[in-house]
């Protein structure tokens, strides 16, 4: 499974299986040359200005509720894909996400930032992961997460991504 501690695990099975120069050719011989930004997704919930009398899993009141992004192929490839824009660069995110208000909160997060989204795994078995982040007044943080289908998602189906943009090249 690809984790936060072992998310390397997954760029080297990529390395190691030869994909990377199969898929620089497929992709740097048409219009869709770029980079791809593979790995965990979540959406967050930034919970501002947060107050509590005691435990920080106690929350009184929030000025402000947050959606965005988060987790390594999202902020990576989002940020990229702004960074790039107007460029001939595309910016492909890879990673796994549900049929659900959080999966389509990302996919449209992505779309609005210029990424590319046909290299996302939508699982229909499984619920996109979410975070909650309440950010406290007293400058204080916390972090409250579902891994939801991060938990299942395999360099195998990491891997099988890949192979759908070559097939989907090959039809072009």
């Amino acid at each position: 499974m690809v984790t936060p501690g072992s998310a390397f695990i997954a760029a080297a099975a990529i390395l190691n299986s030869g994909r990377i120069t199969e898929l620089h050719g497929t992709m740097s011989g048409g219009n869709d040359a770029g980079v791809i930004c593979a790995g965990l997704s979540c959406l967050d919930l930034q919970l501002v200005g947060c107050t509590s009398q005691g435990s920080l899993e106690a929350i009184e009141r929030y000025d402000e509720a947050v959606h965005c992004a988060g987790g390594s192929a999202s902020m990576t490839g989002t940020t990229l894909a702004l960074l790039l824009r107007g460029t001939e660069e595309n910016v492909h995110i890879l990673t796994k996400v549900g049929p659900d208000f959080a999966g389509n909160t990302l996919l449209e997060f992505y779309k609005r930032a210029g990424a590319s989204t046909r290299l996302v795994l939508t699982d229909d078995s499984a619920r996109t992961s979410m975070a909650v982040l309440p950010i406290f007044k007293n400058g204080k943080r916390g972090c409250f997460v579902n891994l939801a289908c991060n938990d299942g998602f395999t360099p195998d189906e990491l891997l099988g991504q890949l192979d759908l943009l070559d097939v989907q090249e090959s039809r072009t």
